[in-house]
């Protein structure tokens, strides 16, 4: 799974929130962005999945 593929230099930062998570190398999305820890965009991120549903 890859928000960016081959690039290793960077990350999600903020306003990404919302954005896609695509399966790598195709354009099936697996889950969105929820939010960042790091204020350099190179922190922890997190994603939720959006193959199951959750209440």
């Amino acid at each position: 799974i890859g928000g960016h593929g081959d690039q290793i230099s960077s990350g999600l930062c903020f306003g990404d929130s919302g954005g896609p998570t695509f399966f790598e190398g195709t354009d099936i999305v697996v889950a969105v962005h929820a939010f960042v820890f790091n204020l350099n965009c190179m922190g922890v991120s997190n994603h939720y999945r959006v193959d199951i549903t959750t209440s």
